[in-house]
Formats: structure tokens, C-alpha cells, sequence
């Protein structure tokens, strides 16, 4: 291998709670970041504390090396939780020990130079350990708020964030998806990050202008949403959405979530069309739509991600070549970013039909939508590239290995 790759290229384990597939949201970012390495400086390892996760060897990494660390049992992490928080600490400690021992063993002929973890779940913790049993530099990436998903009793929540903060401070570097989530950290733990945004895909199909019809004025307006629904606040967003085109005798195209999930949310309507997950998402979306549709949940629950996390989609939708529509409260991070970039699309603040109303009508302006849409792939372009990302990705990643602290030198 020539000297200038292996400088590049640090030896890199990822460990984490989520999988390396070509999926979706942190999966996605994670798959990207790791696709270009060279296949001998990378190995893959996941950790589970209950089920183990299915695995879709059709959306890894080709050639990639794979791991499964499976816990040491699989039953009573959630009462545990929420009935002996004292109790699940000090197992899950021990857990995450003897996870990232074994970890070391799989993975000893690898000899990394450098550990990566995602903030998701507890992955991190047994990350942590490796990276200190092996004397190599830790590196986070954060992506969502990882408590959210994760119920506890509260006791334990503070005893997490306590650690969490530790650990933070300790990385070798602590990769923010968004500007707002590394502000917010750097309050809460007290110490800097770098800000990484999602990318688009290394070898993504290139949408150089809009679609030659953008600006045509004939027939329904056409809204798309692409990708999966988290929260209940997203479907009610989608529902609003149905009903405010109703007006305009509009049509939503769902691509994601297929026709029974759509009518079980309460959207078996006529006017909406659910595709089920594509692989061509974003051709299909030029050749059917004329807007896309994002929205962020205006849930009270969910306002601290919201605020803090970023929505991946934000990376495939500017490269689609279509107008944004974006739907979510003033204080959530993609309207925050919408208004840093100046006119990059339609924004909606305020819940309710009324306002989507005001805003499909002047997308339903065709000379409205072709400036949204030059503006979405121009200032994507500067936010989501690949090559800026892999950048920014590298520089990270590649300090701490080449400074001489692999085996504690």
C-alpha cells in the first residue's frame, strides 16, 4: 500500500449499538464515512444487549470485515432499568468490560490504530473500553440524542449522563451532526466539537439542475416525503400535509413506509400514493414530483432532539434537484438551518393546515419552485458533499493515530 494512504487511512475498528448498512439516518452516515476505506485498515464490529439486530449482507460495506458481539444474556436489560437502576450500573460496567475483551480478542490480528463509536444505545460505553484496554484514541461520532429511545429509571439517566460526559471529554475527537447539537454539548460537557454534517453518497447519481418540468403549471401539485417515520409527530405531519393539498387537489407520494403502515397511520386517502422502500428514490421522485417534503416533529418530548439532531434526508433531498418544503417548529435544527442559508426553501413554523396551505400555494408557482431548487442543490453541494465530509472525517480520525498514541507512546 502506498505511504500516503496509510497516512490517510488509520487503522479503524468501529464498535457501536448500530449497524454499518446502506440504510438509513445514522446507519447511512456511518456507511458512508467507512465505504472508502481500504478494506485491510477496516473492521466492523457490533454489539448488541438483548436481540441481536437482522443482518442485511446485501447493504454492508463489500469486502468489509464484520463482527458480531453478542451480550452475555439477552433477557432483563429493561427491568433492570427501570426496577434496579443501582443494580443494571454496576452489571452493565461489567458487561461492557468483558465485551470489549472479547472484542480485543476478535479482533487482535487487526491491531487498530484508532476505535470509532456512534452515541447510540450502550455500544459506546463497550467502545470506550476497548479503546483504553488497547491504549488507542477513541473517536465519537453523535448523531441523535441517545437516551431517547432508551427508557430508564431517572436515577440512572443522571448516572449516564454523568459518564457520558466523561467520555466525551476524553475522545480523541467528538463529531456533532449538526452546529447546534456541538453547541449544545459544549455547554453540557464542557468541551469542543467538530461539526459533521450527513453527506451525500460517494458515488450518488449527480443532479447537476432541476427537472426539465419543474416550472410546468399543468396538473395536481405533486409533494413527496422519502424515507422512514420515527415518531408519531412525523405521521401526524404527513396527515396535515394530505389534507392541506386536498385543496389544491395535490397528491403525497410516501417512499418509505409501504401501504399498510400508511393506513394504519390514518393515510388511506386518495390522494396519497405509499411506494414501500425503492433504491432509486430520488429518480423516482424527479420523474413523479415536484416538491419534497420535510418535516420535524413539533412533539414536547422530542423538542431537545429536535433542536440538536439533524435530519439526514436534508443531504438526498438537495441533491434531487426539487424544491424544499420544511415543517417543524422555530426552534428545530432544519428550519434553523433553512434560515442561516437564505431562501434554500419553504418554511413552516406554526402547526396546522392553515400555514401548509400558504405554502403549497406559492410552491404551486412554478417559477417559485425552480429558484427553491437551484438554491437546495447549491447550498447542498457547499453543506453535504462527499468530499468535504471525508475530509473533515479523516483529519479527525487520522490525528490521533499518527501522533503516537497506539500502545501508549
Amino acid at each position: 500500500m502506498p505511504l500516503e494512504i496509510q497516512r490517510e487511512f488509520p487503522r479503524l475498528c468501529y464498535l457501536g449499538s448500530l449497524p454499518v448498512e446502506a440504510t438509513s439516518a445514522s446507519m447511512m452516515l456511518l456507511y458512508r464515512l467507512l465505504e472508502s476505506f481500504p478494506k485491510e485498515r477496516l473492521a466492523i464490529v457490533q454489539t448488541t444487549d438483548g436481540t441481536p439486530a437482522k443482518i442485511q449482507a446485501d447493504r454492508q460495506i463489500p469486502g468489509a470485515s464484520y463482527y458480531q458481539l453478542p451480550p452475555l444474556f439477552r433477557r432483563g436489560w429493561y427491568n433492570m432499568r427501570m426496577d434496579h437502576p443501582r443494580l443494571f450500573w454496576n452489571v452493565l460496567n461489567i458487561h461492557a468490560s468483558w465485551q470489549a475483551r472479547k472484542a480485543a480478542r476478535q479482533i487482535a490480528p487487526f491491531q487498530p490504530d484508532a476505535v470509532l463509536t456512534i452515541h447510540e444505545k450502550f455500544g459506546w460505553l463497550t467502545a470506550h473500553k476497548l479503546a483504553e484496554h488497547l491504549k488507542v484514541p477513541l473517536h465519537l461520532v453523535l448523531h441523535d440524542e441517545w437516551s431517547r429511545n432508551v427508557p430508564m429509571a431517572p436515577e440512572l439517566a443522571v448516572r449516564f449522563e454523568k459518564e457520558f460526559g466523561a467520555v466525551y471529554r476524553s475522545a480523541a475527537s467528538r463529531l456533532c451532526i449538526s452546529p447546534y447539537m456541538e453547541e449544545e454539548y459544549r455547554r453540557r460537557y464542557g468541551a469542543t466539537g467538530t461539526v459533521l454534517y450527513p453527506s451525500w453518497a460517494r458515488n450518488r447519481r449527480v443532479f447537476d439542475a432541476p427537472p426539465p418540468g419543474i416550472r410546468r403549471a399543468e396538473g395536481p401539485l405533486t409533494v413527496a416525503y422519502g424515507g422512514n417515520v420515527f415518531h408519531q409527530g412525523y405521521w401526524e405531519s404527513l396527515r396535515c400535509l394530505a389534507s392541506a393539498l386536498e385543496s389544491f387537489g395535490g397528491r403525497l407520494l410516501i417512499f418509505g413506509p409501504d401501504k399498510t403502515q400508511a393506513a394504519a397511520n390514518g393515510l388511506a386517502r386518495s390522494n396519497v400514493t405509499a411506494f414501500g422502500f425503492v433504491y432509486d428514490m430520488l429518480e423516482q421522485i424527479r420523474e413523479q414530483a415536484q416538491v419534497l417534503f420535510l418535516p420535524m416533529t413539533f412533539e414536547k418530548e422530542e423538542k431537545v432532539n429536535m433542536q440538536i439532531s439533524f435530519p439526514s434526508k436534508l443531504a438526498e433531498y438537495t441533491a434531487s434537484g426539487l424544491p424544499l418544503l420544511i415543517y417543524g417548529p422555530d426552534y428545530c435544527s432544519a428550519v434553523r438551518w433553512a434560515g442561516e442559508h437564505g431562501d434554500v426553501a419553504e418554511v413552516v413554523t406554526k402547526e396546522g393546515r392553515t400555514e401548509l396551505e400558504k405554502a403549497l400555494s406559492n410552491l404551486a408557482k412554478g417559477e417559485r419552485r425552480e429558484q427553491l431548487a437551484w438554491r437546495a442543490l447549491e447550498v447542498g453541494d457547499r453543506c453535504f458533499s462527499f468530499d468535504a465530509a471525508m475530509k473533515i472525517f479523516l483529519s479527525a480520525v487520522g490525528n490521533g493515530a499518527h501522533a503516537g498514541v497506539r500502545n501508549g507512546s
